[in-house]
């Protein structure tokens, strides 16, 4: 009898053990990362542009014999908004980046925070291409401090809301907050145009944050006036709209047309009169490839077929056309039937 309690008190003990046991691991086990890289193909990547993106013992490796004449990138398949990546890299000939929430002006234009990656300056720093350039710039001085040269180089990137913290080497190198730029998009690695390259990405995870967009307020700025460099800025948050015919797009700041008639309005000041180029960044799935957007501006207008972006997730930027603003234009219309429009740019042409 005493042997049967001795043995149930050290089962009980085992068991108690274990279970205590599997909560301290499930505490310390920390976040989930998941692979965007299985260290043998480009599986879950695709390329733009110029350049080579190869597979060489584990690492994807970007390269060309020659300066390109266009941008090398490897974007991800899929769409990120708030989240915690970490990546080695190794930067040996050419300018090189790392692309956060980004989307493709094709043939090659990568829009969105790009993560410095150089052989020598600024690694690790926060650049915008095609809008602010340098955001948040490393000095000389403190790069030195956390920078290898050609070595291998742990990257982490922190991205939550408008808050966005890079590491390198475990040191912070650039720092963000609030910052108005794309709350979503995908990743992409770089070779700069114009530049003998050689640069390798490895060990690249990510976490992806669980916390909910919160739904913004749209159609509450009365009036768009033209920004610092002429440039009409017409966000999808900005539009005056009849609610009933547009849904917000969550995670995206983008409003969805479903009616073929539902016209987004803006309503605008300080105007100047000429000739502007349009660009439009939208979503758009194979079932309304070919749709025609309607722009009118006074007794103007803008029409434009809209090819598929392959996935309501996934945006793009073009040129669409030539607008001309007559003196006296108050207002912009769009019509863009069944498509995700989260913004148009008018960037005037030089006389």
């Amino acid at each position: 009898m005493k042997q049967r309690k001795t043995i149930q008190t050290l089962s009980w003990t085992l068991i108690f053990g274990l279970a205590t046991s599997g909560i301290a691991c499930a505490a310390n086990a920390g976040p989930y990362w998941v692979s965007l890289f299985d260290g043998e193909t480009l599986a879950g990547w695709h390329q733009e542009g110029d350049g080579d993106w190869v597979v060489e013992d584990g690492a994807i490796v970007g390269k060309t014999q020659k300066a390109a004449k266009l941008y090398g990138l490897l974007v991800s398949d899929e769409v990120y908004s708030d989240f915690t990546l970490r990546l080695k890299f190794k930067s040996l000939k050419g300018n090189s980046g790392f692309y956060i929430r980004m989307v493709v002006e094709k043939p090659d234009k990568a829009h969105g925070l790009q993560i410095e990656v150089d052989p020598r300056h600024n690694s690790g720093g926060i650049y915008e291409s095609y809008r602010r350039a340098w955001v948040s710039k490393p000095t000389e001085k403190s790069q030195h401090e956390y920078f290898k040269p050609d070595e291998w180089n742990d990257l982490e990137i922190a991205a939550d809301g408008g808050d966005v913290t890079v590491k390198v080497n475990g040191v912070i190198s650039a720092q963000v907050t609030d910052d108005p730029s794309r709350p979503a998009g995908q990743l992409a690695m770089q070779m700069h145009s114009g530049n003998e390259m050689l640069v390798m990405f490895k060990d690249i995870e990510i976490h992806q944050g669980s916390k909910s967009n919160p739904i913004k307020s749209y159609g509450k700025i009365d009036h768009i006036q033209p920004n610092a460099q002429g440039e009409i800025v017409l966000s999808a948050l900005a539009a005056q709209t009849d609610r009933g015919q547009f849904a917000y797009v969550s995670g995206w700041d983008a409003l969805k047309f479903y009616s073929d008639n539902g016209e987004a309005v803006w309503k605008l000041e300080r105007v100047k009169p000429g000739t502007y180029d349009v660009f439009l960044e939208w979503s758009a799935t194979s079932d309304y490839a070919g749709n025609v957007i309607v722009l009118q501006a006074g007794g103007k207008q803008l029409e434009s077929p809209i090819e598929s972006t392959g996935s309501s997730q996934v945006y793009r930027i073009k040129q669409i056309g030539r607008l001309t603003l007559e003196p006296g234009t108050e207002s912009i219309t769009l019509k863009a039937p069944q498509l995700n429009v989260r913004e148009l740019r008018l960037v005037p042409v030089p006389l």
